[in-house]
């Protein structure tokens, strides 16, 4: 059979093609798993070897799946992708559970090539190990595991009990009591002074969490356009933002209970989601360090996140600005935002920018009333992450 048949255009192919297929007689999963020698292991196990990197995590889910939220250092190898997802899922609750089956092993089998140069692609020489997952440590991670198996009988895997699902249990205990153990210093200071980013230089040198990477969202009423930009998909829920902010915390285990976390100043809501209360408490009481920058430094950090640097987002913001026509009128004045308006339709975007830095984000920044123990000038990322790390090494706040 021509695998070319199994590329449905919608589901209405699907049904027509799998009435007339004559499905062969196809062994429990158990009994086909049974030959294969597969450690199933705890969640913690995994988490707790995850900053050592000497082994190669995969997750066998669709790439939506993936893509929304993943165990930290995973890489995505879809035994079915969304298409495929979603037609073995429609079979199974439409038609039969043995077409499902037959069909799901028909899509993993056509990919033992592909499978074969992705593994190769991605283990290391450090490797001891390969961890693969799915949503719930069932079928598809068995599967992949056992086609694993197939082409490389000398490589252990483990696979992770319960999948992904239980990795929800984790993040909920840890924002809810562990939380409550780590130290924070708060990286504050005006819109556009690229904190985001200084955070982004510092990872890897000190421990650091970033709030709007795991939201996929600069906390503003343009945050999500820089991702659009990027091509990176959004988040699809309070969950996936939680399990992507714990995994920042993972990746920094090394650094666990014994130093302050650099971590950016937010508001309780980023985008659509909420940071969590208590690290959202322990931040507001955490010491703080002040960002300056000058307004021209300000505009140009803007323009490269927001526009990118051929202008590809002045439609998106145009059409967030007009959309949202009036909040800003009755924010900003009807006037003032027309002018705002001609400036984007004129692409005076340096213009527009500083209207918005000046007279409306600056107007709404809010001063916790902290001292900060530093205040550091920003004009130059390099230099000043360079500043930021040495000073935070050398006034004991980390190694």
């Amino acid at each position: 059979m021509e695998k070319s048949f199994l590329n449905f255009k919608n589901d209405k192919e699907l049904f027509s093609f799998i009435r007339f297929v004559n499905i062969p007689e196809i062994p429990p999963l158990k009994s086909i798993f049974k030959k294969y020698n597969f450690e199933e292991i705890e969640l913690n196990e995994l988490l707790s070897n995850i900053p050592e990197k000497r082994f190669l995590i995969i997750d066998a889910r669709s790439e939506s799946e993936f893509e929304s939220s993943h165990l930290s250092n995973a890489i995505n190898f879809p035994v079915l992708n969304n298409s495929e997802r979603h037609y073995v899922g429609n079979l199974y609750k439409n038609y039969s559970q043995k077409s499902a089956i037959w069909l799901a092993m028909e899509y993993a089998n056509i990919k033992k090539e592909s499978l074969k140069k992705f593994i190769n692609n991605n283990l290391t020489l450090d490797s001891k190990s390969v961890y693969v997952y799915c949503w719930r440590g069932g079928g598809r991670s068995k599967y992949l595991s056992s086609m694993i198996s197939d082409l490389f009988p000398n490589l252990k895997i483990n696979i992770l009990k319960k999948g992904f699902k239980s990795y929800r249990n984790i993040v909920n205990e840890f924002f809810e009591n562990e939380i409550n153990d780590y130290k924070f210093i708060e990286l504050t200071g005006l819109t556009g002074c690229n904190k985001s980013k200084l955070i982004e230089f510092c990872s890897g040198k000190i421990p650091t969490i970033n709030l709007e990477n795991a939201a996929r969202h600069q906390s503003s009423l343009f945050g999500d356009i820089p991702y659009t930009l990027r091509g990176l998909p959004s988040i699809k829920d309070q969950s996936s933002f939680e399990n992507n902010l714990f995994n920042d915390f993972i990746l920094n285990r090394t650094f666990y209970k014994k130093r302050h976390f650099l971590i950016e100043s937010e508001s309780r809501k980023i985008g659509n989601f909420n940071i969590p209360k208590n690290l959202f408490r322990k931040i507001s009481e955490s010491p703080s360090i002040l960002v300056e920058s000058e307004i021209e430094y300000r505009i140009k950090t803007i323009k490269e996140d927001y526009f990118g640097n051929n202008l590809e987002g002045l439609d998106l913001i145009r059409e967030r600005f007009i959309n949202k026509g009036d909040f800003f009128k009755q924010q900003l004045s009807k006037d003032l935002y027309y002018e705002m308006l001609e400036a984007l339709n004129e692409v005076n975007v340096d213009k527009f920018i500083e209207y918005m830095l000046v007279r409306y984000y600056d107007i709404r920044y809010k001063n916790k009333g902290k001292k900060p123990v530093l205040v550091l000038k920003n004009n130059n990322l390099e230099e000043t992450a360079g500043k930021l790390t040495d000073f935070l090494k050398n006034y004991g706040y980390t190694d």
